[in-house]
């Protein structure tokens, strides 16, 4: 409780150093030798009006990812760095440091905005995500879908219109097939429908099986036969 009624009095008190008076920029006195260059050969951007009470211009200083940010957090003191939104980054509250913007915390962003909107913003993207933060397989747009990596980047040849890809569809074929290309390593076989889940019959080797469409991996109860007797399966 004490946590709780400590952790209330900083954030009052935070809010408290930012009530300005009307006169407040009168007596500031700001860096006049504050340029876009001189920031600039800093690491930073000039951000106007951003210093206390909107008055001076500041220079703030663009973190990289894996850069601490826990400075970017204080609340009521004008923040002299910032992660990189060209970079896609955010100062993670859990490590302290800056990171990309996994789907969770784009998806938040995104309610907010559509939450102070008068009325829905037609066209609007607003990404499915796993349990883990990350992006769910199957992503929709309008009338179409399509399966996008963990990041949200698009797999090409894996999309269609939108009634094509059922409820069920994990798009984990192409995900799997996707990162397996990324190692650079060959002689890996896989069998994707054209909405990125497995095919009901896979192969390893020179043995073909019934397989789960969702992990490709090989149906209970079920023998495999040798990739001579595959059209054999009753999958």
């Amino acid at each position: 409780m004490k946590v709780i009624i400590a952790a209330l009095t900083l954030v009052v008190a935070s809010q408290a150093l930012i009530l300005c008076p009307d006169n407040a920029c009168d007596k500031m006195v700001c860096d006049d030798l504050l340029t876009a260059k001189s920031c600039a050969a800093n690491g930073g951007n000039v951000k106007a009006k951003a210093g206390f009470c909107g008055c001076c211009d500041l220079c703030v200083q663009t973190l990289k990812e894996g850069e601490d940010c826990r400075a970017t957090m204080l609340l009521g003191v004008p923040a002299t760095a910032e992660c990189d939104k060209d970079a896609d980054l955010h100062c993670d509250t859990t490590t302290g440091q800056c990171a990309k913007k996994n789907c969770a915390v784009k998806k938040q962003e995104l309610d907010n905005l559509v939450a102070a909107m008068p009325r829905p913003l037609p066209g609007l993207f607003i990404p499915v995500c796993a349990a883990d933060g990350s992006y769910a397989g199957k992503q929709c747009s309008g009338s179409q879908c399509y399966c996008v990596d963990t990041e949200g980047k698009a797999i090409p040849s894996y999309s269609d219109y939108r009634w094509k890809f059922d409820d069920k569809v994990t798009c984990q074929c192409a995900r799997d097939l996707s990162a397996y290309m990324a190692t650079g390593l060959i002689g890996r076989l896989f069998h994707c429908t054209p909405m990125g889940d497995y095919e009901p019959v896979q192969c390893h080797g020179s043995v073909c099986y019934c397989a789960d469409r969702s992990t490709g991996k090989q149906l209970e109860g079920m023998s495999g036969v040798h990739i001579s007797n595959k059209d054999s399966l009753k999958c």
